[in-house]
């Protein structure tokens, strides 16, 4: 088919006008889970206090278990990932950094930084786009320093449309062990965690305010622990750009998530025998920066209509 000029100008304009729906626009999400110390804690002597007790009073037996850690990302396409593992589960597992994306050099990433939002936020100013995600997972809940371990993902998208991002990192931990008793038949114990959970999602005020855009960031955490099958602790959060739209702030729109604490369980009565404790922990982002479809197929079919319209005039 042969274009008329008007054609051809109309399909050049649309271009420009797709391209420069918000061309400095862009969306972030970011999610932290750190754990500082995961332990099991017993009370052998039956007095209701777990911490003068000694574990290596009485023999623990790690008879078997694994331990696996993931790290991927991926930012349109272009995807990096990294999955360790180990049939000790007790071993380090440290996944190595993965990031995608263009912008992966020029954001000052560093193995194992467990990077504070505010300050990835804070430098988010210049063109960022990427996706990048970090665990790693160490020690034994069953010695006295106990395990310990993090999550992180992060995505960002500042220019350029019909852009996606996403990042996620795991942490899956079976530790299958024996626990033999010497004084009692059973004992009495504690699972106690520390964590440290922050999540953010942001999207510029162009995309705020552009009808013709559509932005959308998403972030969250969890984390759950079971005893013999049973569950002890169980905490999550999702969190998005579309949970709530009272943002604050001017340059940013942004929403912000932390959680904090300490859980300890109630007395578990632990008979001598073989146990299984179980660990799953995971921080997820996905982001994604499009034109609004339905502005871009109205402005699509009025094109249609002019070039038919330039037609029939040549003819």
């Amino acid at each position: 088919m042969k274009l008329t000029n008007l054609t051809k100008g109309l399909i050049a304009a649309t271009a420009l006008t797709v391209a420069s729906f918000g061309a400095n626009a862009g969306v972030i999400a970011s999610s932290t889970l750190e754990v500082s110390k995961f332990t099991v804690l017993f009370d052998v002597n039956g007095n209701g206090d777990f911490t003068d007790d000694n574990p290596l009073d009485f023999p623990i037996v790690i008879i078997s278990g694994e331990r696996d850690g993931a790290a991927s990302a991926s930012f349109n396409g272009d995807s990096s990932q990294s999955n360790p593992t180990a049939g000790n589960a007790v071993a380090t597992i440290d996944a190595s950094l993965s990031c995608a994306g263009p912008d992966c050099a020029g954001q000052g990433l560093v193995e194992n930084g467990i990077f504070s939002n505010n300050t990835n936020f804070a430098d988010w100013t210049d063109d960022a786009n990427y996706a990048f995600a970090d665990m790693s997972v160490s020690g034994n809940a069953f010695d006295a320093n106990g395990a310990t371990g993090f999550t992180q993902a992060e995505a960002a998208i500042y220019a350029g449309y019909s852009s996606a991002g996403e990042g996620s990192a795991t942490i899956d931990n079976n530790l299958f062990s024996q626990i033999n008793i010497q004084a009692n038949t059973s004992m009495n114990a504690m699972i106690i965690i520390n964590y440290v959970a922050e999540l953010t999602v942001a999207l510029s005020d162009d995309v705020m305010t552009n009808d013709n855009v559509f932005g959308k960031a998403s972030a969250s955490y969890g984390f759950d622990v079971s005893l013999d099958n049973s569950q002890v602790f169980s905490e999550s959060k999702a969190f998005s750009t579309l949970d709530n739209s009272n943002f604050v702030g001017t340059v940013l729109q942004k929403n912000e998530y932390i959680n904090s604490g300490i859980l300890a369980s109630a007395p578990i009565s632990i008979s001598a025998g073989f146990h299984t404790i179980t660990i799953d922990q995971t921080s997820e982002v996905d982001v994604s920066l499009v034109p609004e479809p339905t502005s871009i197929a109205l402005f699509g079919l009025g094109l249609i209509g002019l070039a038919g319209m330039a037609r029939r005039r040549n003819s």
